[in-house]
């Protein structure tokens, strides 16, 4: 079984990133982005949750980033994916409309989190976007090329703009599967070193 941490953002969204985790069988430890990192677990995988504000703004959040980036892999869902942005180099931007609860298309290139490439929906709620400048792949677009998800796996590192575990979004649970096939790997080859 994984063990993953997720990271709680003061999100009313989190415990759906729990819940699905739970589906796929993982034990999860859930901690506010201002409470104490457990040192006591070994984690397979950090998830960052979504989460209101800045990601500057957001308790330890970048400081649990800068103490496991690299070792631990790390999923950011929007918040989170913003923070991941931030901490290899991309910007922030304000976008011009606002995104809460819409459905819109992505168009996604083949990665750790998509299998596939192609068209997929997924749900919105962010008034924020990375761009696209920073030392990662753009491994998802929206159709108004609106940066949808990164990824350094060489660091670990992989976050989504848009809420996986939303009913508006058709693939959610394949990408958290997706992600937690790459925290096994790195367990099982850790486990062979």
């Amino acid at each position: 079984m994984i063990e993953i941490l997720v990271v709680d953002n003061y999100d009313s969204f989190t415990f759906n990133l729990v819940h699905y985790l739970e589906r796929l069988e993982c034990k999860v430890t859930t901690i506010k982005n201002d409470e104490p990192f457990p040192i006591d677990i070994e984690f397979q995988g950090i998830v960052l949750s979504p989460g209101p504000g800045l990601p500057d703004a957001a308790g330890n959040l970048m400081e649990i980033l800068n103490q496991n980036a690299g070792v631990t892999p790390i999923l950011g869902v929007c918040l989170g994916m913003q923070a991941i942005g931030l901490y290899l180099g991309g910007k922030l931007y304000n976008q011009h409309h606002v995104k809460h609860g819409v459905s819109e298309k992505i168009k996604t290139r083949l990665s750790t989190l998509f299998t596939e490439e192609g068209v997929q929906e997924v749900g919105l709620y962010h008034s924020w976007a990375i761009d696209g400048s920073g030392d990662y792949i753009v491994s998802a677009e929206s159709e108004s090329n609106i940066v949808m998800a990164i990824e350094r796996s060489e660091e670990k590192l992989f976050g989504v703009q848009f809420h996986p575990e939303s009913v508006l979004t058709e693939n959610g649970l394949l990408i958290l599967k997706n992600f937690l096939n790459f925290c096994n790997q790195i367990k099982t080859s850790n486990h062979e070193d």
